[in-house]
């Protein structure tokens, strides 16, 4: 109770109990008064007490109209018009209020709460890190990708935890003193170790709080770098392929120019150089424009049903004479069960024909080549024994679901050639990788056959798989759904 009120009420009490006492005192104490005077004290007791009463209850009523004014301004502050209360009580009107005030505020406390979840919720499944740091820099509130983006005891809470105890990462703490320094944001990226790097923005938040924050967004871009280291050495691997018979063409020429024309075995040897330099050109540019109009989504698939030994048939036919002229020997698999493949033939065909192109290339004379076909079924019993990735991200067999199969038609081109190294294995599909330069180029390679080919069976939903070992040969198997 107000103290205010209580003083207030304390009076009335002592006003109305006193005349009343007085009048008690007469009554018993003074049996020979007049008539007159017990009179005159009955009616001072009584007006003395009413006064009392109507001041003491001016008073209250000023005490609960200014209570139902503040109630009413309360509401306004939930924007909201006060509530209209029919009543000519003025408590009753006062509670009634407080009522629905009280009905307010915890329906905005539940809305609090509920914000509050979903709020948490889309951190919690945020990809970025985030924490939020008071001026202390001590935590929140922080998600779970940020302890995973900086490697810390994942599923820990650290709130009310200094962040300087949870960060280890010199760079990091280095843009957080800079915030705490200037308090402006701060932009900065840095490495996070095991080759990842983070994007890290401080930056103020809710400055109009006694007590000012601070909010920490980490963001993974490694494959963003990733992209841009690609995209610098493809630009140079493609100036240096380019340069490389450009110089040995214009060398050629000048000579020619010189003089060397009118020798005409000398010219024609020099000729014969330009002309191989040229087709090596012309391979380049026609793989570049290939590779980029399957990156850019501009080659169209064209489907058909087809016989998979068909095509091997005339992947075969295609190199026989190349193999015979090299000493190597070509032999086909197709299981009789593999049925018909819906596919794009001439796609399907330039896989082939740049494995086995690749498979003569590194086998040395009296080795073999080998084309071998079969139907494979994929069902969650035999699941752990696909060996294949997803080329792009995106799942190659169901993620859900009982009873489910799958089927896929596997193509293997297998050699006796020279091996890859292990270290080599997974950059193999890299645009321009070669495992040994100057014997790549020395045969023909552009570096990009194998790029395309990832390319060609990402967009059938395949994938690819190689094996090697060193000086014992190559097997490259792909499978394409069926």
């Amino acid at each position: 109770m107000p103290r205010r009120l209580l003083w207030k009420i304390l009076a009335g009490y002592v006003v109305v109990i006193l005349p009343l006492a007085a009048y008690s005192a007469v009554l018993s104490g003074r049996e020979g008064g007049s008539p007159g005077f017990f009179a005159l004290a009955r009616l001072a007791s009584v007006s003395l007490a009413a006064l009392s009463g109507v001041l003491l209850s001016a008073s209250v009523t000023r005490e609960i109209r200014g209570l139902s004014r503040y109630l009413g301004g309360l509401f306004e502050r939930f924007h909201e018009p006060p509530p209209v209360v029919e009543s000519k009580d003025e408590l009753e009107r006062a509670a009634s209020k407080a009522k629905l005030l009280a009905d307010r505020i915890l329906l905005t406390m539940d809305m609090l709460r509920d914000e509050k979840e979903k709020v948490g919720a889309v951190i919690e499944q945020m990809e970025d890190g985030v924490a939020l740091m008071n001026s202390k820099t001590e935590i929140i509130l922080h998600n779970e990708a940020f302890t995973k983006m900086l490697d810390v005891r994942r599923g820990s809470d650290f709130t009310g935890v200094p962040i300087r105890e949870v960060v280890r990462n010199p760079s990091l703490l280095g843009a957080i003193d800079s915030y705490a320094a200037a308090g402006n944001t701060v932009r900065r990226e840095m490495a996070a170790g095991a080759g990842a790097h983070i994007s890290v923005i401080i930056t103020p938040f809710r400055q109009d709080l006694p007590q000012k924050r601070a909010l920490l967004i980490l963001h993974d871009i490694t494959q963003q770098k990733k992209i841009e280291r690609m995209r610098a050495d493809f630009v140079a691997n493609a100036s240096h392929e380019l340069k490389t018979p450009l110089t040995a063409i214009s060398g050629f020429v000048e000579t020619l120019v010189d003089g060397s024309v009118a020798d005409p075995e000398t010219a024609g040897q020099f000729l014969a150089i330009i002309q191989k330099h040229v087709e090596r050109l012309s391979r380049l540019v026609d793989d570049l424009l290939t590779l980029s109009d399957m990156e850019l989504g501009r080659e169209k698939l064209e489907y058909s049903e087809m016989t998979p030994e068909s095509v091997i048939n005339g992947v075969e036919q295609f190199f026989l004479k190349t193999a015979q002229n090299t000493g190597i020997s070509i032999s086909r698999e197709v299981a009789p069960d593999v049925g018909v493949l819906r596919a794009d033939r001439d796609k399907l065909t330039q896989i082939l024909l740049n494995l086995v192109d690749n498979a003569i290339k590194y086998t040395p004379r009296g080795g073999s080549v080998a084309l071998k076909c079969r139907r494979v079924s994929v069902s969650p019993g035999t699941v752990a024994a696909f060996a294949y990735p997803s080329l792009d991200g995106n799942p190659i067999l169901p993620e859900t679901g009982e009873g489910w199969r799958r089927d896929f038609v596997e193509f293997c081109v297998a050699d006796t050639g020279e091996g890859i190294p292990e270290k080599s294995l997974p950059r193999l599909m890299e645009r321009f990788y070669r495992v040994d330069n100057a014997r790549s180029r020395e045969r023909g390679g552009t570096g990009l056959g194998l790029s395309i080919v990832k390319h060609i069976l990402i967009s059938h939903g395949g994938s690819i798989r190689i094996e090697s070992e060193l000086g014992r040969g190559t097997a490259i198997s792909f499978i394409i759904p069926a």
